[in-house]
């Protein structure tokens, strides 16, 4: 959120309103804008005179660009709570948690799992919803002899796409 200002010689408030909802809104009276998708959010500034001594004044508009914010994934393995280094050998049955970090705008949104054996193609297991932290995990009992892991974001009008990066399990 970010507050614009305003200011009437005639010492009356000026009325703000936004011409673009679909990517900003605005308080009316204290001028805080909040955003709510990338693009150009144009907003009008007014002052409607007080019907006596001043007349309305002349509406003013000014216009900002909202970026997409930029995702980046974070993706690392443990067992327990000790991080395996990128690529780990893990013995066979043991349970791996792999976890992804990401941008807090993802709270409440599904990232997908994705997972590839060998040098073969990437396969979509499931999704999982990232918590309020921005964090995700998976649990994985190792059972192929080379498997790897990794989390993407499809992106949305406020977020860039984003795959994060691989991590690879070798059975020892």
């Amino acid at each position: 959120m970010k507050r614009i200002a305003a200011r009437a010689s005639s010492g009356l408030a000026p009325v703000f309103a936004s011409l673009t909802p679909a990517t900003c809104a605005v308080d009316a009276s204290t001028g805080v804008v909040r955003t709510v998708g990338a693009g150009t959010c144009t907003i009008s500034i007014a002052q409607p005179g007080d019907g006596t001594t001043w007349a309305a004044a002349t509406t003013l508009t000014r216009s900002l660009t909202i970026t997409k914010a930029s995702v980046k994934i974070t993706t690392r393995a443990y067992v327990g709570t000790t991080l395996l280094p990128n690529p780990a050998k893990v013995a066979y049955k043991k349970t791996v948690t792999i976890r992804g970090s990401m941008t807090k705008l993802l709270a409440g949104k599904y990232v997908y799992v994705w997972q590839r054996i060998g040098t073969g193609s990437w396969t979509r297991l499931t999704s999982r919803r990232v918590d309020a932290y921005g964090r995700v995990s998976y649990g994985y009992i190792v059972t192929r002899a080379d498997v790897s892991f990794r989390f993407s974001w499809s992106g949305n009008p406020n977020t860039t796409a984003a795959t994060g990066t691989t991590i690879r399990i070798y059975r020892k």
